[in-house]
């Protein structure tokens, strides 16, 4: 008798815990994740990082728009845009997000040679030349070796979806830290 009326709970926690693995499991999938939030990073004069945080869950669309449109400012005022990994995955992940929309038409930032335009940095490479082809590292590592502003531990960009909907105010923190670690590493790569 308990388990009869217990069972119509259970369901649906079963259901909640098997779409709550399937999301975790997918965060970073252009076909089943979707972009939350993103993090800019102006650098002014000096070392000063001016901090620009989008975070919209419910609106990926929006969150594209403005990505693009940002990018796009960049590119014509002459800019650099500058990221860790951003090659291989945030700007092709934000990209093919953007195909699910069709009023969004990302900019083909890749040029007939197959790598990105000169205004698109990423430090992850910058890293990496030179190297071996298995030379490998987190935006984490890189930062503690450099002895600069580190991301928050313990916490992936994987996580930030569940995070958001946990501890909002530390997912916030997440996404800070993550860009001015990006910024001090930029900086000390002397990238900007």
């Amino acid at each position: 008798e308990q388990a009869v009326a217990n069972w119509a709970g259970e369901c649906e926690k079963a259901r909640r815990d098997a779409w709550d693995n399937f999301v975790n499991g997918s965060t970073l999938s252009p076909l089943t994740g979707r972009v939350m939030a993103i993090g800019y990073g102006l650098k002014l004069g000096g070392t000063d990082v001016r901090l620009f945080l989008d975070i919209e869950p419910e609106d990926e669309h929006g969150l594209l728009l403005r990505l693009w449109k940002f990018v796009e400012l960049v590119r014509k005022r002459g800019h650099k845009l500058v990221s860790f990994n951003g090659h291989s995955f945030d700007l092709s992940f934000c990209r093919r997000r953007s195909w699910a929309y069709e009023d969004i038409n990302p900019p083909d930032l890749v040029t007939k040679y197959r790598s990105y335009e000169d205004f698109c940095i990423d430090t992850y490479e910058v890293y990496k030349k030179g190297g071996g082809y298995r030379d490998s590292i987190k935006l984490r590592n890189l930062a503690k070796m450099m002895g600069v502003t580190g991301k928050l531990e313990g916490v992936t960009g994987d996580m930030f979806h569940s995070l958001y909907r946990s501890d909002p105010d530390l997912a916030i923190k997440y996404l800070t830290l993550d860009v001015l670690s990006l910024a001090a590493v930029a900086e000390r790569q002397r990238v900007i």
